[in-house]
């Protein structure tokens, strides 16, 4: 039986909340506090209902953060090692599902 792909998950670490938020390490790990979730939570927490996309994203294949376009941009034109990137399906899910939140 072959594998079921899985598919990545939006997490806060994608958040504009996230990402300007303060930094906490009492207990050991990184975690931020969230104004909307009025909560600490870590990089892979999942993402609420009031998610809005931060700008830019630390590009795990590159090593650098990037723009949410340029990434799109980058798998549009076949770049090389981005044609098959996980991170950059996601980012496309993030923006065509998310991008007008800005907006509003």
């Amino acid at each position: 039986m072959p594998k079921k792909k899985r598919r990545a998950i939006i997490t806060c670490g994608y958040c504009h909340e996230y990402r300007n938020s303060r930094i906490d390490r009492t207990n050991g790990e990184i975690q931020k506090y969230c104004k909307i979730k009025k909560e600490f939570v870590i990089i892979s927490t999942g993402i609420c209902r009031e998610f809005v996309p931060n700008d830019y994203f630390f590009c795990e294949k590159n090593g650098y953060w990037l723009d949410l376009l340029q990434c799109i941009e980058r798998g549009n034109r076949k770049k090389h090692g981005c044609i098959t990137c996980k991170q950059g399906k996601l980012i496309r899910r993030i923006y065509s599902k998310y991008k007008n939140r800005n907006d509003e």
